[in-house]
């Protein structure tokens, strides 16, 4: 799998370590974000936006990065996308209390729809691409971010 982490404690810093990161040519499609809601969610999906990468995201109290614990902060996972050979769930913690038991089966559904190895985390907020193309912050909804191993 091609993938790479960054991190950054604001957009600008962001923008900064995305340029870095394809500095070597590396062009990802995928970008799984933890972003810390104290942060600019709008101008990182325009950061990324613009590189025409797409986003899948959380917000969150804490972020973890290559061993780097942060608080305000912003994580990236960065890749190149394709077929899932795994897949990382975020279901807004509010469909959890909605859908009580009925929970259970809309994950299982995804992942026998799939048939890959799933994981996951209950989020406040989701980031996604809406119909319009747009990202935005989103609530009551699932995120699904599907991994792929580059086979190149």
């Amino acid at each position: 799998m091609k993938a790479k982490s960054i991190k950054g404690d604001s957009p600008q810093e962001i923008q900064s370590a995305l340029q870095q990161s394809m500095a070597d040519g590396f062009r990802p499609t995928l970008a799984i974000v933890f972003i810390s809601v104290k942060q600019e969610r709008k101008s990182i999906c325009e950061i990324l936006g613009n590189e025409g990468v797409d986003i899948v995201a959380a917000t969150s109290s804490g972020e973890l990065i290559d061993g780097y614990q942060g608080e305000g902060s912003i994580g990236f996972l960065l890749k190149t996308a394709g077929d899932p050979d795994a897949l990382i769930m975020f279901p807004c913690q509010g469909r959890e209390i909605a859908f009580g038991s009925y929970m259970s089966d809309e994950i299982d559904r995804l992942k026998k729809m799939w048939n890959a190895p799933m994981i996951g985390l209950f989020s406040f907020g989701e980031i996604g691409r809406g119909a319009d193309g747009k990202y935005d912050f989103y609530n009551m909804t699932c995120s699904l971010a599907m991994l792929k191993e580059n086979e190149n």
